[in-house]
């Protein structure tokens, strides 16, 4: 499955939040301070609802930045590579692990991609 983006997809945060929890996904509000990350991967699916602040992602697979201003969705599969660069945002993220159950660190490194069950 590939990184996919819709802008304009939702207009409050309850209308996100109802959308992640008919996906049957964990909701995680949080405030991300800025970031300019390295190409990563993540171990689970995220759902990322740009609620305040705007974020820019690229897919490494195909080198296309979104760039994600509020009322953006982007899906993340598990194991895509991308990066992120931002000034700070606010997201809802849907997740397809109880963010209490994550293991430690949540960003991965592409070299650890072929690893089982990281």
């Amino acid at each position: 499955m590939a990184i996919t983006f819709s802008a304009n997809h939702f207009a409050s945060e309850a209308e996100a939040r109802q959308e992640i929890e008919q996906a049957g996904l964990w909701p995680l509000k949080k405030a991300i301070p800025p970031t300019q990350n390295e190409t990563h991967w993540h171990a689970y699916d995220a759902h990322v609802y740009i609620l305040d602040g705007e974020l820019h992602l690229t897919d490494a697979a195909t080198g296309q930045t979104y760039t994600c201003p509020q009322g953006s969705k982007i899906v993340v599969p598990a194991r895509e590579l991308h990066s992120e660069t931002h000034d700070g945002y606010t997201g809802l993220i849907g997740m397809s692990v109880d963010p209490a159950q994550l293991s430690q660190p949540t960003l991965r490194r592409p070299e650890e991609l072929n690893t089982p069950n990281p």
